[in-house]
């Protein structure tokens, strides 16, 4: 298998532009997911305005929502380490980088989000957080109802997230020594194997792929996910990544990465119909559509940070030669 080289000469320009949007998409929705909870709101200074869903959380609380970031940490980790291995399938790290940095930042995010929730709610909440057990403030604690509350999204996550990498692949002149598709199987195995240990016998598959709450709550994640985590991530890896070639595109592998693609947005829209027409706005916490989707980009605002430092981490481990 030949390697990635690096070269002086320049990013091709199609390259430089789509790494840019990359790195820009996900900030244009924040700024406008902001401009339009000061609309809402009426006030620009939103830090002590109530914003969330519930009516109570102003726009600091949601951004530091500690106990909802660490129900979010299993599911975060995991993508962003498929984001990691997937950019590894078709860039390769620059010469020299280690993950160390990554990790240390990410071993540092998660003990805030860890600690936050520990001192705000306590150790038996953070204990049934980390135990998925939290879905809406009047549910009834499930042990694995959180992990099929994103259930059939996160797969829409995960294969749009392998479709970009195929693609990146498929399109390089040369082939990144490394471990990729180790990383991208195990990935794979542990969010099947932890379904397995929360969805067993429990008949929660079947309300995450059947509910209108559940599918309404899954449409708001892949969308955030879609439209700031994964641009987001690939952009951080883009940027430790070597400069990379690009030949004559590989058809087949363009093929399949496209099917995947497809897969993924088909999921994806089968999501968005079920919430739309089953009800899921009836059952919601707030009936105004802009107050479900503008506040919800802020408060996965450490889901960004957790999933873009873990695909730091798995592309530098991943790509190395």
């Amino acid at each position: 298998m030949s390697e990635m080289t690096s070269t002086n000469a320049p990013a091709p320009p199609l390259w430089r532009w789509i790494v840019r949007f990359a790195g820009a998409f996900p900030l244009a929705v924040l700024i406008v997911s902001f401009l339009m909870l000061c609309a809402i709101s009426g006030t620009v200074p939103l830090w002590g305005i109530p914003v969330h869903e519930d009516g109570e959380r102003s726009f600091l609380q949601t951004v530091f929502y500690f106990e909802h970031a660490t129900r979010e940490w299993p599911l975060d980790l995991l993508l962003g380490a498929a984001i990691g291995g997937a950019a590894a399938l078709g860039l390769a790290p620059r010469r020299g980088l280690t993950p160390r940095r990554a990790v240390r930042a990410l071993v540092a995010v998660s003990a805030v989000i860890l600690a936050g929730t520990l001192v705000t709610v306590g150790p038996v909440a953070l204990l049934d957080n980390l135990l998925q057990s939290h879905t809406r403030p009047t549910a009834e604690l499930e042990i694995g109802s959180h992990w099929y509350f994103h259930f059939l999204g996160q797969i829409a996550l995960l294969l749009s997230v392998l479709a970009i990498g195929l693609t990146l692949r498929a399109a390089s002149a040369a082939r990144p020594a490394g471990s990729a598709w180790p990383v991208i199987l195990i990935v794979g195995a542990v969010f099947a194997g932890l379904s397995l240990a929360f969805g067993a016998g429990t008949g929660l598959a079947a309300t995450s792929v059947l509910d209108p709450v559940y599918l309404g709550h899954q449409a708001r994640e892949v969308a955030t996910n879609a439209l700031v985590t994964i641009p987001l991530g690939f952009f951080v890896c883009a940027r430790l990544a070597e400069t990379p070639s690009f030949g004559r595109p590989n058809g087949p592998g363009i093929a399949t990465g496209g099917v995947i693609m497809l897969a993924a947005l088909g999921l994806a829209g089968y999501i968005a119909h079920g919430a739309l027409t089953g009800g899921a706005m009836e059952e919601a916490q707030s009936t105004d559509l802009r107050v479900l989707i503008f506040p919800h980009f802020f408060e996965h605002m450490f889901t960004y940070a957790v999933a873009s430092l873990t695909a730091a981490a798995v592309f530098a481990a991943a790509g190395r030669r």
